[in-house]
């Protein structure tokens, strides 16, 4: 047997491992997540809720300014330098980003204290806002403004630790701080809380804030460790020129990204009351479910992808990026025949009756995920093969679509309006991403994609 052929199968194994381990991460989180919003739901309420939402929203909205694009340029510079053994151009890379974001947190920790003091009441723009909304509006504005500034720097780091361990294909590393280590430490110390004093908005923001922290030092931590032997004693080379101009379309990828995954939430804030946003929320979060093995298979296979394409031999991963899509499709379908069978039973024994209302929110958003998984790892394969300009391209006609139908359909439906906007784009982007891979990349990686490739000298070409 070749070395290649030995190669290949270890790699195989090595793909599988780490989705088998993503996998169970993720099905444990399942239980987390549901036990997290069944305090909630019965200690802040759905309106404790939406305001949790909102702080998590607009931290992503603002993270941008910090790391827009940098995990993904750090998962694919590392690893297409550690092809190549360039250890030098990796300490740099590890050594300037983290100057970025610290940088940049700083900044914006700042602008946020100004807006803090500008508006704090007393203040001549604190009364005059009190004066024209209400305290109801002015505090809701506070509960908001510190939660974000305060989650911000712990958020830029997580990202910055997953795009490294995530160059290093450490994916089960990259993606334990966010998606188990600060689930667990949320639940938890929402329980000692509850069990100490009364519960109430602010107090839970500052226990996710604790939570994200922790994780964030973590991940810190993880990052360090998987550092190659001797990186140290490396020279570091510094292309900040290149490394920034190349952050210029991953940036616009990752805004419209982000503003594709909040718009639903943002809106409703503005259209509708945080006890829309609340019921959405639990829609939303339950409807992730049936997409666990998308994202599972698009952060094992990132870094990998990457690989290939700065060696060439992209095209040849075809019949596993099919069958990675065949088997997304089966996990989304089960999922979402399972809710919509039991998932208003389910939805009304752990967080109330009252949320019998996120029922059909969910089962909107469901169907907008199990086409999404049809398509294939559409994004993943574009961004990681230096295709993120198309990527931009096509998210900002998503959000433009996401945004619109938003608009015309909160008010006409509500919350249910903003998971049929927020589907109709996700299905348009997924559509026109695999569209994109067909002509550009010579490759079909949907589910009903034969394996054997169209073209095999477009790959080449490009």
């Amino acid at each position: 047997m070749s070395g290649h052929a030995i190669t290949g199968r270890t790699d195989r194994r090595k793909r599988r491992l780490s989705a088998s381990v993503l996998l169970l991460v993720r099905a444990a989180g399942v239980p987390i997540m549901l036990g997290i919003n069944a305090i909630l739901a019965r200690t802040v309420g759905v309106e404790g809720i939406g305001y949790l939402a909102l702080v998590v929203s607009w931290t992503a909205i603002v993270a941008l300014v910090v790391n827009a694009g940098l995990p993904t340029l750090l998962t694919r510079e590392i690893a297409a330098a550690g092809e190549v053994k360039d250890m030098a151009s990796i300490h740099g890379l590890m050594r300037w980003s983290l100057r970025f974001i610290t940088i940049l947190s700083v900044c914006v920790f700042l602008i946020g204290g100004a807006m803090l003091w500008a508006f704090w009441p007393g203040s001549e723009a604190g009364s005059e806002t009190g004066s024209q909304t209400g305290t109801g509006a002015l505090d809701s504005y506070f509960v908001v403004v510190i939660g974000v500034v305060a989650l911000l720097p712990f958020t830029a780091l997580l990202h910055w630790a997953r795009g490294i361990l995530s160059g290093f294909d450490r994916v089960v590393s990259g993606v334990l701080p966010e998606q188990f280590f600060r689930p667990v430490l949320f639940l938890v110390s929402l329980g000692i809380v509850v069990l100490l004093v009364e519960l109430t908005i602010p107090i839970t923001i500052g226990v996710y804030v604790m939570a994200t922290a922790l994780a964030a030092l973590a991940a810190s931590v993880l990052a360090r460790a998987a550092r190659p032997a001797g990186i140290l004693q490396t020279k570091p080379r510094m292309q900040a020129k290149t490394w920034l101009w190349a952050l210029v379309p991953l940036s616009g990828v990752a805004v419209t990204s982000v503003f594709k995954h909040q718009t639903d939430i943002l809106m409703l804030g503005f259209l509708a009351d945080a006890s829309d946003v609340g019921f959405y929320r639990i829609a939303s979060q339950v409807a992730v479910i049936p997409g666990v093995l998308m994202t599972v298979l698009n952060t094992v296979y990132a870094p990998k992808v990457a690989a290939l394409h700065a060696g060439g031999t992209l095209l040849g991963a075809q019949p596993t990026l099919v069958g990675s899509a065949r088997v997304m499709l089966a996990g989304a379908l089960v999922a979402a025949l399972i809710f919509l069978v039991i998932g208003e039973w389910l939805l009304m024994l752990l967080f109330g009756p009252e949320f019998s209302v996120s029922y059909p929110i969910a089962l909107v958003l469901i169907a907008g995920t199990v086409v999404s998984a049809w398509c294939g790892q559409t994004a993943t394969v574009l961004k990681m093969s230096d295709n993120a300009g198309i990527v931009f391209r096509v998210a900002i006609e998503g959000t433009v679509i996401n945004i619109t139908l938003n608009l015309i359909l909160i008010w006409a439906l509500g919350p249910i309006g903003a998971a049929v906007a927020t589907a109709l784009a996700l299905v348009w982007v997924q559509l026109r991403q695999l569209r994109a891979i067909r002509s550009v990349l010579g490759m079909n990686i949907s589910a009903t994609a034969r394996k054997v490739p169209q073209d095999p000298q477009r790959e080449q070409a490009t």
